[in-house]
């Protein structure tokens, strides 16, 4: 499995975070702003955790498609994610090693702030491992 998450709508706000199964350590591998397109791809890989840099598009011009290298250590993660939006419509759409997640325009009983997220009362079902 490659690990790779696509990010492909984001209005306004988006955050993934994943935790570790062994440690509990939390890892934030995307802060995504932007108007409504984007293109942006994220791998996961072995490798030294650096926070991510925060990527922003503030225009309605679809940016170049851009990829970047997220290190985490060894080990089996929960994703988690939130959408947050401040005015107008909002659209989150993301891919994780091709499976889809995305919330479209008018399908959260939320219109502001936090409309959208993975998490709950039972720990996360959305799973990546990095192997050694």
């Amino acid at each position: 499995m490659n690990n790779s998450i696509n990010i492909t709508q984001c209005d306004n706000q988006l955050i993934i975070v994943v935790v570790s199964v062994e440690t509990q350590q939390f890892y934030e591998i995307a802060n995504v702003g932007s108007g409504p397109a984007v293109d942006f791809t994220i791998n996961l890989v072995k490798g030294v955790s650096v926070r991510p840099k925060i990527y922003t598009n503030g225009t309605s011009t679809p940016p170049a498609p851009s990829t970047t290298n997220i290190g985490l250590p060894t080990g089996k993660y929960l994703i988690y994610y939130t959408g947050l939006n401040a005015y107008g419509p909002y659209n989150f759409e993301f891919t994780l090693n091709d499976e889809t997640f995305k919330l479209l325009n008018g399908q959260a009983a939320a219109k502001y702030g936090y409309v959208w997220n993975h998490g709950g009362p039972e720990p996360s079902t959305i799973e990546v491992n990095i192997e050694a």
